[in-house]
């Protein structure tokens, strides 16, 4: 890649690993346009300059803008150091080393740390940087006796009262960590009894700020005997995944790709955004997903970072219609789901309106009685400074009127390079809001989604923030911890968003689906997840004038198979749920018959009969067709009315091989224009073969028919006659043979 063919981002990650050339160093001083990041790297070449003046002022310049960046959090930490040490000879080491911590290079830093000890002994900075060593052990390492040695060091023998109040609190948090909780208290102990007004020379606000982060610390020590319950591990942020990520070839289900069958995965994430385009999305992969076994997460990031009160105003009536006309239809079919709404909306003035949580309400309300097999919760960013304003009180109506209460943790190496203050650890920043949550609510918790990039440079970091999630997880169980998910199991390089080029490293897996460090240690953690039998709790069964409802609740999550019969043929469900909320509104011959069920769960069984009357069908067709289809080849069928007139079509199938979720079905019309969902979801067993059961609902808006060179192209209506298309997009050929069709 030549030089001006080099983006501002790619030489910031640059300079951020040190590897910025001479011509490089030369193309950002001299370069006018201070547009994107161009000013930035122009204040970070001032610094490594040590001309602090002029890195102070472009410092001032780009922060004046308010990038929306993760590096405005270090331009305004590194604005912060220069304006306070300027004048100290030991500022450019003090820097230097943070640069070694930021790239990784622990053992340097140590050695580098030393040299400032010779050279500065006296320097404020000289005192900073050891409990920079301090916290590298705890954070970076993960060597908690070591991390405590120095903590205790620096407790008995720092100058600064800063340095030395900073040094309890790590060391209240690594005998936390180590579980050490009795000596973690008696620290926070003394630590208290050096809180007495006549330390701060009579500055109470300096007083408050280290009391209260000591007593949000202190909370976090009252730990209750183990939980000992199951949780849902979880990943996303999308289900069907091309290979490579980003080629745009070899889409698949996520669960289909080799590394994904080998872990442990309970939870599929999707990410439903208001740019999102609803010709594609269709229930047929989420139902898929629960009949593998995945329960399906839909996070609705409607009014995404944009969101104010100004802009929910304006977008209110559009977000109110998309949850009415596309949300609900997506949803309605599956038995157990999780919605999570509008993640990180506490910001941006929303967290004081309080108009939010009654409208909030009123749409978990509406969702809720639209479906009762869907969990409904919100979602809360998690950068509240300790001990201060709540941002989610504004929501309080929403949570209460919430099945659970979400949260988030995403990390970089540009947001903790930026810190080394041990009590604002991502996984204690975690424990601190699900504490509070739980005091304000008592509702279930979920991590709705943990983002921790590998790059750049953070692969071993990555792993090591997975091992602390290990020596944590008791405490994150106590606090109602029930799913975690790990925002996208693949790293994805059109990812965009505010921390920059890290947002295309979040993944467990690289593009090509091969697993980093982190993906063992995920793997091991989830399947050690304790084993508990689930117990009946709730079952109904009964009809209805919208069909039968079926609905069990279980004490825990557990794999299930529901089975309806009337003795012509058999309906079959099945997924792995803790709560099931089915309403069955069958299609066969006509006429009033017995249904019996039989609900079977991995320790249990609930059988059950009631009366069903049958509703004519419109019309059959008997086709006796044997088929092959390869690779793109189609069967057409044909239909006596337009898709208006259709609710159900019935397909009944013999002799199917192989059975695969790349066999779409679906409407096309006379100009070849189609609207298709994966058949797997569709298929039910019946004497001799399967029957394809189609909602022509469940097919999304929009007829599409592919041009060569020109992509899809669409429109509302079909042209002329419809029928029905059976196609193959798998590489191996499907063989069936075609014995009915039935209509409704």
């Amino acid at each position: 890649m030549t030089l001006n063919a080099m983006s501002s981002e790619q030489l910031v990650q640059k300079q951020y690993l040190g590897l910025l050339n001479d011509a490089e160093r030369q193309q950002v001083i001299t370069r006018q346009d201070q547009g994107d990041n161009w000013l930035l790297l122009a204040a970070l070449v001032a610094v490594d300059e040590h001309r602090w003046a002029q890195g102070i002022e472009l410092l001032r310049q780009y922060l004046s803008q308010n990038p929306f960046s993760v590096h405005r959090l270090r331009a305004r930490a590194l604005l912060t150091q220069i304006q306070a040490f300027q004048q100290d000879p030991a500022l450019g080491d003090f820097l230097l080393l943070l640069q070694m911590r930021q790239r990784d290079q622990v053992d340097l830093m140590y050695h580098a740390i030393g040299r400032m000890q010779a050279s500065y002994p006296h320097s404020v900075l000289t005192e900073k940087a050891q409990l920079v060593a301090a916290h590298a052990a705890l954070e970076l390492e993960n060597n908690l006796p070591v991390a405590i040695e120095r903590y205790r060091s620096l407790t008995e023998r720092a100058k600064e009262d800063e340095h030395r109040f900073a040094a309890y609190l790590g060391l209240v948090m690594s005998y936390h960590r180590q579980g050490r909780l009795g000596e973690a208290m008696q620290v926070a102990e003394q630590f208290e009894a050096q809180l007495e007004p006549g330390w701060f020379g009579g500055d109470d606000l300096q007083r408050r700020v280290w009391r209260q982060r000591l007593q949000s610390a202190t909370a976090l020590l009252n730990q209750e005997a183990p939980v000992k319950r199951p949780m849902i591990w979880g990943t996303g942020a999308r289900l069907d995944v091309d290979l490579p990520v980003g080629s745009g070839q070899n889409y698949q289900p996520l669960w289909r790709h080799a590394p994904v069958q080998a872990g442990v995965l309970q939870g599929v994430t999707l990410w439903i955004t208001r740019h999102s385009d609803w010709r594609w999305l269709q229930p047929d992969l989420l139902k898929l997903a629960v009949q593998k076994g995945y329960t399906p997460m839909i996070s609705l990031w409607y009014f995404g970072d944009e969101i104010s009160p100004e802009f929910v105003t304006e977008h209110w009536d559009a977000y109110r219609t998309m949850i009415r006309q596309r949300l609900i239809p997506l949803l309605k079919d599956l038995p157990e789901a999780y919605l999570l709404l509008e993640p990180e909306f506490n910001k941006n003035g929303i967290e004081r309106w309080p108009e939010w949580g009654r409208r909030m309400s009123e749409v978990i309300g509406e969702i809720k009685r639209a479906l009762p097999g869907i969990k409904v919760g919100m979602v809360l960013g998690d950068w509240d400074p300790i001990g201060q304003f709540a941002s989610y009180e504004s929501a309080a109506p929403a949570i209460e009127a919430s099945d659970f209460v979400g949260t988030m943790l995403m990390i970089a190496g540009y947001t903790e390079a930026i810190h080394f203050d041990a009590d604002w650890s991502p996984w204690i920043r975690a424990q601190r809001l699900a504490l509070q949550l739980r005091q304000r609510f008592n509702k279930p918790w979920m991590l709705a989604y943990v983002a921790i990039a590998s790059e750049p440079q953070w692969q071993r970091r990555q792993a090591l923030e997975l091992e602390k999630l290990e020596q944590y997880l008791p405490a994150l169980k106590q606090y109602g911890l029930f799913a975690i998910n790990w925002f996208s199991l693949v790293d994805d390089p059109g990812q965009q968003g505010w921390f920059a080029d890290a947002e295309q490293s979040f993944g467990l897996l690289d593009r090509n689906f091969e697993p980093k460090p982190a993906a063992q240690t995920w793997h091991r953690l989830a399947s050690t997840d304790p084993n508990v039998v689930p117990e009946l709790i709730q079952w109904r069964f009964e009809p209805t004038a919208q069909g039968i409802a079926i609905s069990a609740q279980l004490s825990h999550r557990t794999r299930w198979q529901l089975t309806l019969t009337d003795g012509l043929r058999e309906w079959q469900y099945q997924g792995a749920a803790t709560h099931i909320d089915l309403n069955w509104n069958g299609y066969g011959p006509q006429g009033q018959r017995p249904i019996a069920v039989s609900f079977t769960w991995s320790s249990g069984r609930r059988d059950e009969v009631t009366e069903w009357v049958f509703q004519p069908s419109q019309g059959q067709q008997v086709l006796s067709q044997s088929k092959v289809l390869r690779q793109w080849q189609s069967t057409l069928f044909d239909l006596p009315s337009r898709p208006a007139d259709l609710a159900v079509v019935q397909l009944y199938l013999s002799e199917l091989e192989p059975i695969d979720d790349q066999l779409f079905v679906g409407l096309q019309d006379a100009g070849g224009a189609t609207r298709m969902v994966r058949a797997a979801p569709y298929l039910q067993r019946v004497a001799g073969g399967y029957v394809l059961e189609l909602p022509i609902s469940d097919l999304a808006p929009g007829w599409r028919r592919y041009q060569s060179g020109a992509g899809f192209e669409w429109r509302s209506e079909p042209k002329g006659r419809v029928t029905l298309n059976l196609q193959n997009q798998s590489s191996h050929p499907v063989r069936f043979r075609a014995d009915k069709l039935i209509w409704y």
